[in-house]
């Protein structure tokens, strides 16, 4: 008979792993299936189930950073040369101990494949000498990339800024997770990049977004809702569509340190007409959760429309959000938006507003540096004298 887990534990790659913890003597016990599908069953040696979930956390993780163990009876081998899979299993596990996001699970896992792509004659980390490093280079700038699938799609040329980013995490994964020394990415060099200064779309630009935005969808008031909060929060859309219910109180926002990219949690209070229209469209479990009846609604008649899933899911949201704007774009070629351009568009308003550097970043969740670098428009800033106070600025007036 299988077993039934009452709670699960999220993986750096995605997978799920389901427990459950129970009381023994008065100590909790944590009980899940390991790596070599074999029931395991541990004490947490302790009596407090709050700290008993925590250390049972990380009894998992240490479990799985093992791997499964040699079966009874087995020769021990010499040891071989890793190939690109067990360097990511390694990754996998190795970010589980050390508390990793599963953001960065994926981005090192994509820099990993892409290297393998690109060096298809390569079978793992050892193969990489610092001339096949400079050849990754060479070839990946040299290729381009489609976006869909299809033999006829068009095809695109890559850009430095990602072949820089991949040499980036690539040193970070040679030197702190494989600990190959000396690092052969070490002397391969940047691609040199023109240097943009961070602009901040217009209020002409925003005006015309939520205007299109009302009349493409209505009555239903959940768009509209979704990127005013995108707008004054100027959050990541990612923090924005993973939030639960229970994060809003009626009044404010409150955006928990484990979903945050920069691990600090923050609390943000809405305009009470946004506030009272959230009330109205949120979801029991999450947040957004009323979207998918909402986008099945909408599409209704359409093709496909009635087959749309009613189960919530972030990244269906997240898409979607990604989706809107490109086609608002489609619909408006002279005006560019984004939706990081609201994160932007907050962070310069704030500063006309008159709040430092040092301020915006405890208001917005990032470093100074970041938003001087990343994000304030001084030029839009400077002459937005007209923006007298933060909150009537950050809300369209359409909204």
């Amino acid at each position: 008979m299988a077993r039934k887990f009452t709670s699960s534990l999220p993986m750096p790659d995605g997978s799920v792993i389901g427990y459950k913890l129970t009381p023994r003597n008065g100590v909790y016990t944590i009980q899940f299936i390991g790596p070599d599908g074999k029931y395991v069953r541990k004490s947490t040696g302790l009596r407090d189930q709050n700290a008993a979930l925590i250390e049972g956390s990380r009894i998992i993780a240490r479990t799985f950073s093992k791997g499964p163990k040699p079966k009874r009876g087995w020769k021990s081998q010499s040891p071989k040369a890793k190939t690109w899979d067990d360097v990511i299993e390694d990754l996998r596990c190795g970010l589980v101990v050390n508390n990793n996001k599963t953001a960065t699970f994926g981005d090192y896992k994509k820099t990993i494949n892409t290297i393998r792509r690109t060096l298809p004659d390569t079978v793992g980390p050892e193969d990489i000498t610092p001339d096949r490093a400079d050849e990754f280079k060479a070839e990946y700038v040299g290729g381009k990339f489609k976006r869909g699938h299809a033999e006829d799609a068009t095809e695109y040329a890559r850009k430095h800024t990602t072949l820089n980013a991949y040499l980036r995490k690539a040193r970070a994964i040679w030197h702190k997770w494989l600990k190959i020394t000396p690092n052969p990415w070490d002397r391969v060099e940047n691609a040199l990049l023109d240097k943009h200064k961070p602009t901040a779309p217009s209020e002409e630009v925003i005006e015309a977004f939520f205007g299109w935005l009302r009349k493409t969808y209505g009555g239903w008031e959940l768009p509209v809702c979704f990127f005013s909060i995108k707008a004054y929060t100027g959050c990541r859309l990612q923090d924005l569509c993973g939030l639960r219910a229970d994060q809003f109180d009626g009044q404010s926002l409150r955006f928990d340190a484990d979903q945050t990219k920069n691990r600090e949690g923050r609390t943000v209070e809405l305009p009470p007409d946004v506030a009272t229209v959230l009330e109205r469209v949120k979801g029991k479990g999450y947040l957004w959760g009323r979207y998918p009846e909402g986008i099945r609604e909408h599409n209704r008649g359409t093709s496909g429309g009635n087959r749309l899933n009613l189960t919530f899911d972030p990244t269906a949201l997240y898409s979607w959000a990604q989706r809107t704007m490109k086609s608002f774009k489609e619909a408006h070629p002279g005006k560019k938006l984004s939706t990081h351009a609201f994160r932007r568009r907050a962070v310069t308003v704030a500063y006309a507003g008159g709040y430092s550097v040092n301020e915006i970043a405890d208001m917005f969740g990032m470093t100074a540096q970041n938003v001087e670098k990343s994000y304030l428009d001084k030029s839009r800033a400077n002459h937005s004298a007209k923006l007298k106070t933060l909150a009537g600025s950050l809300l369209p007036k359409s909204v």
